[in-house]
């Protein structure tokens, strides 16, 4: 009933307190003490002892600000209020009436006009942190509020726990992410045509190192902070150049704060080696955050979908006619903007690993070039903190993807960025060098992997980590990959000089020539497959190390698509690690498990029929092709697009996770 009256309430009898009526309020401030209970505040000895000082940095609703003042309130405090200068003079008229009204309430000695995400924010608590340092009260420490926070503990509780710190500051303070970074390399600069009307933008300008080696960490504009630290603050040469450097920075007051609390030697250090302390784990402030944007879910039921229940099946082509919500690199930038969160979100914090995948990590090598999300989407599908993933993303692909790709590998300890990144041009030997990078960087790890598996973006397991160690385990050091004698129509791939042409790196493409190759070098025998594979970590080193396999990779450098016959050859070379012999029967691609692909043209009576579409001869899965794909016995399925159909991915995620519960520790 109570809850009932209360959202009726909320939904159509609010009234609006207006900024008028606290300066009529506050024009009798006898009464007006008297009315709201500031006389009747009863102080303890220990909050005598103990003075707090607030900042508050207020722009609207007057009568919150007093709300919020008078449940804070302390005859033993000290509160300094800094209004906009652009706040309607009815607002500015009624917080001066209040202040007149309270003898340890005042208003900042210089006002500035505040304009979102600029430094102006910074500078509207710098002034009252001057003020305070002037004022004859000797507080302890500084906390400072906006006007539309509220206490979730009483002043007394606050000195108690004030006490605890014993001059440590508290704040969040956390290392940047790639997506932050950003924030303060570039030079922005505020534009408009008035006081009243400017805002911060961007420029493509960069800016110099912060002064004196400062190591930038981020946090938010609020904390509590010791009253020794805001003196040294206040006195000290380099925190006055690294403010001086900040003023060009985007939204500074989340990352000022965050960096000098990380300074060696300031009051209350946090040291530079702490680990992050997150908005959550700092008790200064809670805030609910819209979620974390993550990609766009469906409401489907995938249990009818896999039993092809006519309504639900119904439901799920119509979204994939009309109702696609596309999943921006922006949004996964923004989600992994806040790494905890971001995990937490996503679950990476609550990934089960038993004792066989700690002692069997694999490693990944990840080429990928659009749809950061689906990149996201495969990493979690396939993720154990035991593995190691690399990825390489492509030079040419759009500034949003690879910075989200970027700010994603940040926030997870074992997934990183190749260390040389390739120009990828469809069909030549680039596409094989990104994951040769990857391949050294893996090796340099200090992760003794297993066996090496690499993938692309629109890949999707089949199977959760826990039953891929079991797999590879079966394999017992073997290669699993596709490995045929050429038929003569690819013969020519090899045989033929090819070279790429285009008028810049973003436009490159791969032509043929009529100009015959030499043989294959040391007289290796050409095998052909395709892109995609199993390899043991002996393979690997193995490769790494070899003449003849060095020989044989420049030699392919110039056939057309080397990647689906370098490694199908390799692997039937006598005496390499895990070998095939050259004598072993074909093994075609549905023979070897690594990777289920639907290819144009290929027999009806292996494959079914393609139920969503062909780009660039493979078949773009949709609802059709589930249940072949969960009972054919691959590891790994090709190819998924969410902006053609999203309800497969979305379908076989929930599928994965149930068989990780299942199967998992």
């Amino acid at each position: 009933m109570e809850v009932e009256k209360a959202l009726i309430i909320k939904k159509n009898q609010i009234v609006e307190d207006t900024d008028e009526s606290l300066s009529v309020a506050t024009s009798n401030c006898p009464l007006f003490i008297k009315a709201r209970g500031y006389d009747d505040v009863c102080v303890s000895e220990e909050e005598t002892d103990f003075p707090i000082a607030y900042s508050l940095v207020v722009h609207k609703y007057a009568w919150m600000v007093e709300r919020l003042i008078k449940a804070i309130y302390s005859p033993a405090n000290i509160y300094c209020i800094h209004y906009d200068e652009k706040s309607p003079a009815s607002f500015k008229s009624a917080i001066k009436s209040l202040a007149s009204c309270l003898p340890n309430v005042f208003i900042a000695s210089k006002i500035e006009y505040v304009y979102y995400t600029s430094f102006s924010r910074v500078q509207a608590d710098l002034n009252c942190f001057s003020d305070l340092l002037r004022s004859e009260v000797k507080w302890k420490y500084l906390i400072n509020l906006c006007g539309q926070d509220f206490p979730l503990r009483t002043n007394i509780e606050l000195v108690s726990e004030l006490k605890k710190l014993n001059g440590a500051n508290m704040l969040e303070t956390t290392r940047p992410t790639e997506y932050k970074q950003q924030r303060f390399t570039y030079h922005h600069e505020l534009v408009g045509n008035s006081d009243l009307n400017k805002w911060l933008v961007g420029t493509d300008q960069l800016k110099s190192p912060p002064p004196h080696g400062i190591e930038m960490f981020v946090g938010n504009a609020y904390f509590v902070l010791s009253r020794d630290f805001i003196v040294y603050m206040n006195s000290s040469a380099v925190v006055k150049d690294f403010l001086k450097w900040s003023e060009d920075t985007y939204d500074p007051e989340e990352h000022i704060w965050a960096t000098l609390v990380r300074m060696p030697g300031v009051p209350g250090e946090v040291p530079r080696s702490h680990p992050d302390i997150t908005d959550l784990m700092s008790k200064t402030r809670l805030v609910k955050w819209l979620g974390i944007q993550t990609f766009h879910k469906y409401n489907i039921n995938c249990l009818a979908i896999y039993d092809f229940d006519p309504m639900e099946v119904e439901k799920a082509l119509i979204i994939k006619k009309n109702q696609i919500v596309k999943d921006t690199d922006e949004s996964l930038s923004v989600a992994t903007s806040n790494c905890p969160l971001f995990i937490k979100t996503r679950g990476y914090d609550d990934v089960c690993v038993s004792e066989e995948e700690t002692d069997f990590p694999i490693a990944y090598s990840l080429v990928v070039h659009k749809y950061a999300w689906m990149v996201e989407r495969l990493i979690k599908a396939i993720y154990s903190p035991a593995n190691i993933y690399c990825i390489h993303y492509d030079e040419k692909s759009p500034a949003s993807f690879k910075s989200a790709i970027k700010s994603l590998a940040s926030c997870l300890p074992n997934v990183f960025i190749a260390s040389k990144i390739e120009y990828v041009y469809y069909t030549s030997f680039s596409r094989v060098q990104a994951d040769l990078n990857c391949f050294s960087d893996l090796l340099r790890s200090e992760v003794k992997w297993k066996y090496l598996i690499n993938l692309c973006g629109q890949d999707v397991p089949l199977r959760t980590n826990i039953e891929l160690v079991s797999e590879l385990k079966k394999l017992n050091g073997t290669n699993m990959l596709e490995t045929t004698r050429p038929p003569e129509h690819k013969k020519q791939r090899f045989t033929l000089h090819y070279k790429l042409e285009g008028n810049s790196d973003l436009n490159k493409w791969l032509v043929g020539t009529d100009q015959l190759k030499s043989p294959p070098p040391h007289g290796i025998e050409m095998f052909v497959g395709n892109a995609y594979f199993v390899l043991s970590r002996d393979f690997i080193v193995y490769m790494n190390s070899s003449a003849v396999v060095k020989d044989f990779l420049k030699w392919s450098e110039d056939t057309f698509s080397p990647d689906e016959h370098i490694w199908a050859t390799l692997v039937r070379m006598p005496g390499v690690p895990g070998e095939v012999p050259r004598s072993h029967p074909d093994i075609t691609d549905l023979m070897s498990k690594t990777r289920l692909v639907k290819w144009l043209g290929t027999d009806l009576h292996l494959y079914p029929a393609c139920s969503g579409i062909y780009i660039r001869g493979v078949c773009i899965y949709s609802l059709g092709e589930l249940r072949w794909l969960l009972n054919y016995g691959h590891w790994f399925a090709n190819k998924f697009d969410t902006n053609v159909d999203p309800i497969p991915l979305q379908c076989l995620e929930e599928k994965m996770e149930k068989r990780r519960k299942l199967f998992g520790c």
